[in-house]
């Protein structure tokens, strides 16, 4: 009797065993979906600075012909400047303003470049985040198939464990039998 209570709690170990590993892969499972949802927030972040970055260097071109067209208009007041003695005054004036703005638009340059510098330096800074993250990732999925194929080697030994242990039960039982059918004829004797 106790041998067959010993196997029966044998069984129920290996059942129980069997089930906290399915329930260890289901974590993992749902970790490896947190990481792929995390890296895909990660990207669309990534495309909207490169977004943001082409915006930069539209507006960037956009200055720099403007500046390059005021430079000529510059050049043009110059050459009259010398032609036209009566008007220096207003020439100088207006040269004046035109270099004004010139200047305005070279800190807005200026401006612009810190600013698409800033967005390069973030740019190789999610990239080298993503690389990172890909690294994790591959790490974590090399992690879980190992584990993957760790818990279906474990399954099929256990299986076969339960499966040795029920023919066990059946040979006791059997025995059992036998044993109160000797019995029996001896205490008819």
């Amino acid at each position: 009797m106790g041998l067959l209570e010993k196997t029966k709690r044998e069984e129920l170990e290996l059942t129980n065993t069997k089930d906290q590993l399915k329930r260890t892969q289901e974590e993992k499972d749902r970790k490896y979906e947190e990481i792929l949802s995390e890296l895909s927030k990660v990207e669309d972040e990534l495309k909207s600075n490169n977004s943001e970055k082409a915006k930069y260097v539209k507006e960037f071109e956009k200055a720099n012909k403007l500046a390059l067209e005021k430079q000529k208009e510059l050049s043009d007041l110059e050459g009259k400047h010398i032609a036209l003695e009566k008007v220096k005054e207003q020439r100088t004036k207006d040269n004046e303003k035109i270099n004004k703005q010139v200047n305005s638009l070279s800190r807005m340059i200026v401006s612009k470049n810190e600013d698409l510098n800033r967005e390069k330096s973030e740019k190789e800074a999610l990239e080298k985040e993503i690389a990172n993250i890909d690294k994790s990732i591959e790490a974590t999925i090399q992690q879980i198939t190992k584990d993957k194929q760790d818990n279906e080697k474990l399954n099929s030994k256990l299986t076969k464990d339960l499966e040795d242990k029920h023919q066990e039960i059946e040979v006791l039982k059997k025995i059992l039998k036998m044993l109160k059918i000797e019995l029996s004829q001896l205490l008819k004797l």
